[in-house]
């Protein structure tokens, strides 16, 4: 009976999974090797090859005001599936076009919900964990037809700091080392060893 009616954990669990790990195609590198506006892409950790990835059977409470946020973790899963891919969008900039060091770029994930790759303001932050002092990345929903805030604006950078300067308003390569950079409060994405519960068990 509880089979039936979908209340075994196990059933409730599935459904909770099947829409994060329906797979996904990154798309195929530009002739130029250039990253285009609209590509789906994963963003790697360089030294954990860990891929950042999103939860959306957990809403975090913390921040309501802004609505409805999802946990954003890092996973040793790189499959592409739609919880690990994200769609890269500029902010300013027709679809095909190249994505270029220094611009406003959003991270879009649709897992089951349309979500956009944001950071807490320090002001407003209640999110961020005492054992690491940093600042938490999540999934923010963004209603259909809405513009995201600039919570969700973030800048790609070279890895190499001497790099920085000379290649602002080129285009990023998909084979580039890159940061990047929260646009409003100039924080770098990080991966911590951290260990939270995801939807698919613990993640970085």
């Amino acid at each position: 009976d509880a089979k039936e009616k979908g209340t075994l954990a196990l059933t409730r669990k599935r459904v909770k999974e099947a829409p994060q790990i329906v797979p996904r195609t990154l798309s195929a590198v530009a002739a130029d090797g250039s990253i285009r506006n609209g590509d789906m892409l994963q963003l790697t950790h360089l030294l954990s090859a860990r891929a950042v990835a999103v939860s959306m059977g957990q809403q975090l409470k913390e921040l309501d005001d802004r609505g409805v946020l999802h946990l954003v973790t890092a996973t040793q899963d790189n499959v592409p599936t739609a919880r690990n891919t994200l769609r890269v969008m500029s902010f300013s900039g027709g679809e095909g076009e190249p994505i270029v060091y220094g611009q406003d770029v959003a991270f879009i994930c649709d897992a089951g919900g349309v979500g956009v790759l944001a950071s807490a303001r320090p002001a407003t932050s209640h999110l961020s964990s005492q054992l690491v002092a940093k600042q938490d990345v999540f999934l923010m929903m963004v209603p259909e037809g809405t513009q995201p805030s600039y919570d969700c604006a973030w800048k790609i950078q070279p890895a190499d700091v001497d790099l920085r300067l000379s290649v602002q308003g080129q285009p990023v390569h998909a084979t580039d080392e890159v940061v990047l950079v929260h646009a409003f409060t100039n924080k770098r994405l990080a991966v911590t060893s951290t260990a939270v519960m995801s939807d698919m068990g613990v993640e970085a």
